[in-house]
């Protein structure tokens, strides 16, 4: 992985880990689809974030309220969908 983001840099490096983890999720070893999404969000990858995000409210992930006032989801912050996930959890009216 340091080879990955000394070539692509950090936004490289976080979609190819999003990546990895699928990889893992695929052969049935957990993985959190919160954390997918955030690696998709720093790395400005907004609709794969999204995605995953709709996932983690899925899975009622335990973390989600921390959607709210995380910088890393400052990119989707004016989505719909992101606004519509808020409502959903109950973290917006």
């Amino acid at each position: 992985m340091r080879q990955t983001y000394q070539h692509v840099g950090l936004s490289g490096y976080l979609r190819k880990q999003s990546e990895l983890m699928q990889r893992y999720l695929a052969r049935g070893k957990y993985q959190s689809a919160q954390m997918i999404a955030n690696h998709y969000a720093a790395a400005g990858t907004n609709a794969e974030a999204l995605q995953w995000l709709e996932r983690a409210v899925e899975e009622r992930s335990a973390w989600l309220p921390e959607i709210k006032l995380d910088p890393t989801f400052d990119g989707i912050r004016s989505d719909q969908r992101f606004i519509a996930l808020l409502k959903k959890i109950g973290l917006e009216k």
